[in-house]
């Protein structure tokens, strides 16, 4: 997963469509079962947190990332 990030990490084209598909699954994710939920969290804070670093995204992800938390 580390190289599969740093690949998107070098282009940004890459990167907006990866967080936007991040942000999407996070917000839907409150729907999904437990265990799903656990693996996506940790998951969005190892790699997709600071990927979107100093984006349009960071906010958003984060907030979501709470949501989804909150959720279990």
């Amino acid at each position: 997963m580390k190289n599969y990030i740093s690949n998107i990490e070098k282009n940004e084209l890459a990167k907006m469509v990866k967080l936007s598909d991040r942000l999407h699954n996070l917000t839907e994710g409150v729907y999904a079962d437990k265990n799903w939920r656990l693996k996506y969290i940790k998951e969005t804070k190892k790699y997709f947190i600071p990927l979107s670093k100093n984006t349009p995204f960071e906010k958003d992800i984060k907030e979501a990332l709470d949501e989804l938390i909150k959720s279990l």
